[in-house]
């Protein structure tokens, strides 16, 4: 007896497709329905304590002791702050100034593939991508809101590798979130 035909493959295929769909495990579709809001605080082993994280794009620090690869963890103080903002006047960037020199205090680690080394001391440029203000009024959506940067501030961050850039326009290094010490 030959098995065979355009219905027998057909069966096949369903049954496979139907397999594949019901693997699908209560607890990941739970997870996938969670929101962030209403998600268990995650707990720092070590201190017994919650574990802050702040939803957005952008380098990720898996805890307090690494640093995301092509990131440098330091301790700065903002020593000018470039007024020039950017010519989108509907964007953050464009409302209110971005750009800042900061003056390395303290190199606490680098993650993989961070180059060059920065040193105490040295005066490096920085885009803060969620703007030197107060990031309420502009990205309410953060669940840690940062308070704003002038100049005198002096701030814990994660900078990002620069760009290229050329003998005119210095590369400029990002920083996503920052805590004021």
């Amino acid at each position: 007896m030959a098995i065979g035909g355009n219905g027998f493959k057909l069966n096949i295929f369903t049954l496979i497709l139907s397999i594949a769909f019901s693997c699908t495990s209560q607890k990941t579709a739970e997870h996938t329905s969670q929101s962030a809001a209403t998600a268990p605080a995650k707990m720092n082993e070590k201190e017994n304590r919650p574990v802050k994280t702040i939803p957005m794009s952008g380098p990720v620090v898996t805890n307090n002791n690494q640093v995301a690869p092509g990131n440098c963890r330091l301790v700065a103080e903002v020593v000018d702050i470039n007024p020039q903002l950017e010519p989108d006047k509907t964007q953050p960037c464009g409302k209110v100034p971005c750009k800042a020199m900061v003056k390395v205090r303290k190199v606490i680690a680098y993650g993989a593939a961070f180059k060059p080394p920065l040193a105490e001391g040295q005066e490096i440029p920085v885009y803060f991508s969620f703007t030197l203000s107060p990031t309420a009024a502009f990205f309410p959506e953060l669940a840690t809101p940062l308070p704003g940067l002038s100049v005198g501030s002096i701030i814990q961050a994660d900078v990002k590798n620069p760009g290229e850039g050329s003998a005119s326009s210095p590369a400029w290094y990002q920083v996503y979130t920052y805590s004021v010490k």
